[in-house]
């Protein structure tokens, strides 16, 4: 799962593939792609990810061990929590604006937006 935080008003809004969606303020915005994993993101935002396992609810009711087994090696670079968008961050593309973009993203021939 996808998150863009807004250091302007510190809003944390969940990617959608459906929409492209905004912070509080306007400052930040994103949108996942219709492949459900890369995501154009504008404006000041910050990109963070949580890798889906951590998000089980069956991870409540495991034990300690049981918990930590289950979530190691998940997620970039084995965390299950990460911010994105580094410069070898290849499933996220960012925009200078964080309107809803009028555009359509392109990688090769392939629409993604």
């Amino acid at each position: 799962m996808k998150l863009i935080f807004c250091p302007a008003c510190t809003d944390v809004v969940a990617l959608s593939c459906l929409t492209w969606r905004r912070c509080i303020c306007g400052a930040s915005g994103g949108q996942y792609h219709a492949d459900g994993v890369t995501a154009t993101i504008g404006g000041l935002a910050r990109v963070f990810g949580i890798h889906n396992r951590f998000l089980f609810t069956r991870v409540n009711w495991l034990t300690g061990r049981e918990k930590a087994d289950l979530l190691v090696g998940w997620g970039r670079d084995g965390k299950n929590i990460w911010w994105g968008g580094e410069d070898d961050d290849d499933q996220i593309f960012r925009v200078a604006p964080a309107e809803t973009p009028p555009w359509k993203t392109e990688q090769g021939n392939k629409e993604v937006l």
